[in-house]
């Protein structure tokens, strides 16, 4: 019964973010949620170590926050269609109004070129979140992370 609504609109070309009750102006690169995980993919992360910390601004409840991802490593998990090879990441998050704890948000992401994010776990406030991609067509590259065999 709990909910959180968080609406902003960028303007790229003017260089403005209106959030709910302000409007700001951004000094440098600042990205939403769903787009810090994107540029995350652009900004080296295949790249990175475990233990790394890939920064990223990020704009959330009127607020610019200074976010990032930390890489955990890789796994292999299955998901309703498939077992992939992923990447790991656990974004560095605002505590408190929406998460519950830092660093337990947890992003798969596929270790190819394409990078797509197949899976999140949350725990929240009031429970938990776990989404899982449930299919997808069209992509920029063949995918490569898909594992055909047990390993």
């Amino acid at each position: 019964k709990t909910r959180f609504t968080d609406e902003s609109t960028f303007d790229h070309r003017n260089r403005v973010i209106k959030g709910c009750k302000f409007t700001f102006n951004p000094t440098g690169l600042t990205h939403d949620l769903m787009s810090a995980l994107y540029y995350a993919r652009c900004a080296g992360l295949r790249q990175a170590q475990p233990g790394q910390f890939v920064n990223v601004p990020v704009f959330l409840d009127d607020k610019i926050y200074p976010l990032g991802f930390v890489v955990l490593g890789r796994e292999v998990i299955k998901i309703g269609f498939g077992r992939f090879r992923c990447i790991v990441v656990s974004p560095k998050v605002v505590t408190g109004t929406v998460f519950s704890a830092q660093n337990n948000l947890k992003i798969w992401v596929t270790d190819d070129a394409n990078m797509i994010p197949i899976k999140i776990y949350s725990p929240l406030v009031v429970g938990n979140v776990n989404a899982e991609l449930t299919r997808f067509e069209h992509l920029r590259n063949p995918m490569g992370a898909a594992v055909m065999s047990q390993d």
